[in-house]
């Protein structure tokens, strides 16, 4: 089964039940972006209060569509609920009621049962444009995990270290939206998000082994793209740089492990 009729089948089953308001595809299927390798997200509107009755029978509705083999709350008491199926067909579904929805903007959505034309009420774009910067938690976290390669190393845990190394490649992805102004993106879709430059400095990372010498110089490598990046976006952004933070780690770097920025 693909994902147009993995999706034709969910609006029919959909069509009879009593509780379904308006059900809209989102992500990468509601602006247009999709491709064979995409996750079917959906957006639910019940009445108010129906959302934990439908979120409870969502896994029997698709076992009659196809058969599902992974399903999770990700967050308990949350309106989200994420499935997999034997074909390895990702669902996403986000149960609201009306009120709720119009955090939503009609160029995030694609209509497929909208009896009550709830679509027309919403605004056209997302004025908050993705959501806040979150820049400055980005920077913090990127300096926090770099302070912790001395103790990985120190230990021999290398294998640990190379998680490290992961945490900060992933910190150097978020700088690289921020610089972009894209928020809340989907994390597979990064060649489309970033900049040929961009995605050349991060295909030009060499690969980090469970080893000393590997672990910090991939440390380093990232450390020296990072900080002089996000030091010029935080002035661009007229917001603070945590200079205090900044010069205790990398004395601590130095101190411990002989590295210099």
């Amino acid at each position: 089964m693909n994902q147009s009729l993995f999706i034709e089948r969910i609006k029919t089953t959909l069509q009879s039940d009593l509780r379904v308001r308006a059900v809209f595809l989102s992500g990468s299927f509601g602006d247009g972006t999709a491709d064979q390798y995409s996750d079917v997200d959906l957006v639910l509107v019940t009445e108010h209060g129906g959302q934990e009755d439908f979120l409870r029978s969502w896994v029997a509705i698709l076992g009659t569509i196809c058969e599902v083999v992974f399903w999770q709350r990700p967050f308990p008491g949350g309106p989200l609920l994420n499935a997999i199926t034997s074909e390895w067909l990702r669902c996403d579904l986000l149960v609201f009621d009306s009120d709720q929805l119009r955090i939503r903007s009609r160029n995030s959505l694609k209509v497929l049962l909208d009896e009550s034309n709830l679509y027309a009420t919403l605004l056209a774009d997302d004025p908050m444009k993705g959501g806040p910067s979150n820049f400055v938690a980005i920077v913090n976290e990127f300096i926090r995990v770099l302070g912790l390669a001395p103790v990985a190393i120190g230990r021999e845990e290398y294998a640990v270290a190379v998680t490290g190394v992961g945490l900060l490649r992933s910190s150097l992805i978020q700088l690289f939206l921020e610089e972009n102004g894209i928020r809340n993106a989907g994390a597979l879709h990064l060649k489309r998000l970033l900049s040929a430059e961009q995605m050349d400095i991060l295909e030009k990372l060499p690969s980090v082994n469970a080893e000393r010498e590997s672990v910090m110089q991939a440390s380093v490598n990232c450390a020296r793209i990072f900080l002089p990046r996000a030091k010029q976006l935080a002035q661009k952004l007229s917001l603070p740089w945590p200079e205090s933070f900044e010069a205790a780690t990398l004395r601590h770097l130095n101190r411990e492990l002989g590295i210099q920025l």
